[in-house]
């Protein structure tokens, strides 16, 4: 191979490592719930669509300032995912926030789910369904998939009908 063509190839090769490191961290989300993996793919979807859309909704949901979410997505280096997981398990858990961060750097790979059970959240839990929740609305979605928004109308245990 003559000396050009190495490095066309090896610049072939870098591009494309590049810009698979995305897609990797996408799949990053193991969470052991389909349904939050797939809203938290969402979340980053949202901040890199608009990252003022991300940071209004994900302000509101946590009751966090932009400043608080800035820290967290460009100071710390947080995926905005992992930035909503990070301060929604520390609200829900009532950890400091530092804590959860902490415990996320320190799982090395091991996933949201792992953490979460480690600071209190059950899965399938009313907090986990909180998460799920609460990634929906950062996402913009009114529900996690599967999920009625309104109240149901079926019959009711004990219901008779009425015979007029």
């Amino acid at each position: 191979m003559k000396p050009m063509q190495i490095i066309c190839a090896a610049i072939f090769c870098l591009t494309v490592a590049i810009l698979a490191a995305p897609a990797a961290a996408q799949n990053a989300h193991q969470t052991g719930d389909r349904e939050l993996d797939s809203l938290l793919q969402d979340v980053d979807r949202v901040a890199r669509d608009s990252a003022e859309t991300f940071t209004r909704r994900a302000c509101r949901e946590l009751g966090m300032t932009s400043e608080q979410m800035e820290v967290l997505t460009t100071a710390m280096g947080l995926a905005p995912s992992d930035a909503y997981m990070a301060a929604k398990v520390a609200k829900i858990s009532g950890k400091p926030l530092d804590e959860v961060v902490k415990a996320h750097t320190a799982s090395q790979g091991k996933g949201w789910g792992v953490i979460a059970k480690s600071m209190g959240i059950k899965p399938g839990s009313a907090e986990f369904h909180e998460l799920k929740s609460g990634a929906a609305a950062v996402a913009g979605e009114d529900a996690p998939p599967g999920k009625s928004r309104g109240k149901g109308h079926g019959k009711k245990k004990g219901h008779k009908k009425n015979k007029n």
